[in-house]
């Protein structure tokens, strides 16, 4: 089989044998490629200091690459009105060609978007229907159909079958603002500072930062909106709408005045955590991770990228009012770093605070020898997302000795997760009062986890040849890595559900902030994939308490909700309509003529074709690709094209006993071949592969 990238090489070829050319396109400048931001040209003409700036430079009023280029190309008017069909994916260049065409001023900034009907994640480019780096997604094993690569943006696909949000009113924000409109016209004093204090209490320790005793216009205002969620339901309706209006007609307008602040950094930070859930007010639809960025972006302008070292946050090292403002400008962009990573994880974009190796050694120790618990878990957060870093760019080569090496690199950083995890697990009990932040903070080390074993575990298969079911043989020092790595997927993505159950502690999970819930979806889904797929493997259901998690989690996420488009409301009700169509499929029984006897049989095979010049087996005998499997899957999937691979483990029978069942679905409408191995383990090296037995 040819490698796969000569294979994209030739499917990019006309028929004429030509390569196919790429129609140019407008760049985007040097910043925002660098921060891979949106870029939009919305206004072709100079400004008045005689440059060219594309919008978002302008307002962050940073240097812009545009005014010395020669390549911008301005689209016409008629490219604007072409068919979503013919546009397709949008990228940076393509918005700003079709951006500089409209005849509206655009009310973009600051991470805020026009609210269209085109598809949430229109930064994903969808690869073709049966490509092979189409990872199996759980949305196709409930009859959802594919949104994103689940493999490489888990939480953009997680987030594609939610639920949409309520049509927003088409000038929500003029119907409910008004020009003179103020925060103290809006609320009493008394009233302000009754929501700050609902803010600072409930919502602030997300960010791991302390209590703000500072009087800011914008983050004044930005409390407010979020606590505002919290007053009774007559209020609420009359209050929280003209102060969204109110956010989005300043804060989040081009010219506004401040926002060269540490409290302007932080207002966008909160706006990038909470998304409006009023249901009107406002007009156009936010991208928290566009919110991050630019925050970001000016915590950069102000220097405060020097301030990377945690270390300062020990209690002996802040002595003087001007160590007590490194403390301050530390903290504040350890948080900002920590709220992008949280925010950027599983999109498919790289943080602009991504940390080089020399840098996280500095402080490698200093997260968690300090006594205050915000700073525990700012430090602690700190190193996950490094781990997760390194996880997530780990290089996998088509020799042997690559594979060696990165599937060791991946276990090493396993070795790792599980050194942090001993430091997280007591820390509920440490720090009482603190008690659900840290259970939370074990259902995002479970998850982010989870998806790099996940990415890991599909470059690796990525590597061998489809008809040679190689990669399932993989060995390192004896040991199948991939039959470990898919066990431990199951038992993360039980641990992620049995996390946040810990604590039921509903007032509290109310105030999280949104991108949990979407960890907690993704887990869910994740664990209802697997029992899914055991079903159609012909037993009656895996040898766990998955249903049970499943309907609690449920049941959870729906008391956490404080209104129907608030985000646990919307993740609870992906759920409910997938452990739907599990119990639909349950219900129906087994498919036919898939018996577990009739589906195994343990034969030596000889495949008539020869090993993948990719990569060989250190162990084991190679499958037969012509092997007489029946298609299991069809009953379920019907005539559906599906490619990707999952792995199971599941105990049959006594706890002596493990079954570790691999599938591998191909690239065909058809499932061409399903291995079926039995592993015995003893009791006391229960997990170690001793002896292979036939069924």
């Amino acid at each position: 089989m040819a490698p796969k990238r000569a294979q994209d090489s030739e499917s990019s070829r006309t028929p004429e044998g030509n390569p196919a050319k790429r129609q140019k396109a407008s760049r985007a400048c040097a910043t925002c490629r660098k921060t891979k931001s949106r870029c939009e040209l919305l206004d072709v003409a100079p400004g008045p200091n005689g440059r060219l700036q594309c919008h978002r430079c302008k307002v962050l009023d940073i240097e812009c690459s545009f005014h010395n280029s020669d390549i911008i190309i301005v689209a016409r008017h008629n490219d604007a009105a072409s068919s979503p069909a013919q546009a397709g994916p949008s990228t940076p260049s393509r918005q700003v060609s079709a951006q500089s065409t409209r005849s509206s001023p655009s009310t973009e900034q600051f991470g805020v978007q026009k609210d269209s009907t085109s598809n949430d994640n229109h930064e994903v480019e969808l690869p073709p229907e049966g490509h092979e780096s189409y990872v199996l997604g759980p949305w196709r094993l409930i009859g959802i159909a594919d949104d994103a690569r689940w493999t490489k943006e888990p939480i953009l696909a997680t987030e594609g079958i939610l639920p949409p949000l309520p049509a927003h009113e088409i000038n929500g924000s003029t119907n409910h603002h008004s020009q003179n409109d103020t925060l103290t016209s809006i609320l009493p004093h008394n009233r302000i500072r009754y929501l700050i204090d609902i803010f600072e209490t409930r919502y602030r320790p997300w960010m791991n930062l302390p209590s703000a005793d500072v009087n800011d216009a914008a983050l004044d205002l930005v409390r407010c909106t979020i606590a505002s969620r919290h007053l009774d339901s007559t209020t609420r309706r009359k209050v929280a709408p003209r102060l969204q209006a109110l956010v989005e007609s300043t804060l989040l307008q081009p010219g506004y005045p401040h926002t060269k602040s540490p409290e302007f950094i932080e207002a966008l930070l909160i706006l990038a955590l909470w998304m409006p859930i009023c249901g009107s007010g406002y007009a156009i639809k936010r991208d928290s991770r566009l919110l991050a960025s630019s925050a970001m972006q000016i915590a950069i302008s102000l220097g405060l990228n020097q301030y990377d070292n945690i270390q300062v946050l020990l209690p002996h090292k802040a002595q003087g009012n001007a160590d007590l403002e490194v403390v301050r400008k530390t903290r504040l962009w350890c948080a900002a770093s920590n709220i992008e990573h949280m925010l950027l994880f599983g999109t498919g974009r790289d943080p602009q605070s991504r940390r080089t190796l020399e840098e996280r050694r500095t402080d490698y120790t200093a997260s968690y020898v300090t006594l205050d618990p915000r700073d525990v878990r700012l430090g602690l957060s700190r190193r996950l997302f490094d781990l997760t870093d390194i996880g997530s760019s780990l290089h996998w080569g088509p020799s042997i000795t690559e594979q060696e090496n990165a599937s060791k690199e991946v276990n090493d950083l396993l070795a790792s997760y599980n050194w942090l995890y001993r430091l997280i697990i007591p820390l509920p009990v440490i720090f009482q009062l603190d008690a659900f932040y840290f259970s939370m903070l074990e259902v995002s080390y479970h998850a982010y986890k989870m998806k790099i074993i996940y990415r890991n575990l599909f470059e690796l298969k990525s590597l061998f040849n489809l008809s040679n079911k190689e990669w399932l043989r993989f060995e390192l020092n004896g040991l199948p890595v991939g039959i470990a790595w898919g066990r431990e997927l199951l038992s993360l993505s039980e641990a992620t559900l049995v996390s946040l159950l810990s604590r039921p502690d509903i007032a509290s999970l109310s105030t999280a902030p949104d991108s949990y819930f979407l960890l907690v979806a993704y887990a869910g889904l994740s664990l209802l994939t697997t029992k899914i797929a055991v079903h159609h493997m012909g037993f009656s259901s895996v040898a766990d308490h998955g249903d049970v998690l499943l309907d609690n989690t449920t049941d959870r996420l729906q008391q956490a909700a404080l209104s129907p488009d608030h985000m646990p409301a919307r993740c609870a009700a992906a759920l409910r309509h997938s452990i739907a169509t599990w119990d639909k499929v349950r219900e129906e029984g087994p498919p036919k003529n898939n018996n577990f006897k009739d589906m195994v049989q343990d034969k030596p095979n000889n495949p008539s074709e020869p090993q993948s010049e990719q990569a060989t087996l250190p162990s084991g005998d190679g499958f037969s690709s012509d092997d007489p499997f029946p298609s299991m899957f069809d009953p379920f999937f019907g005539t559906m094209g599906i490619s990707g691979a999952y792995l199971l483990a599941m105990e049959v029978g006594s706890t002596s006993a493990s079954v570790l069942v691999k599938f591998d679905i191909n690239v065909s409408v058809e499932l061409r071949r399903t291995s079926i191995e039995t592993w015995y383990f003893s009791e006391d090296d229960f997990g170690h592969v001793l002896t292979y037995h036939d069924i």
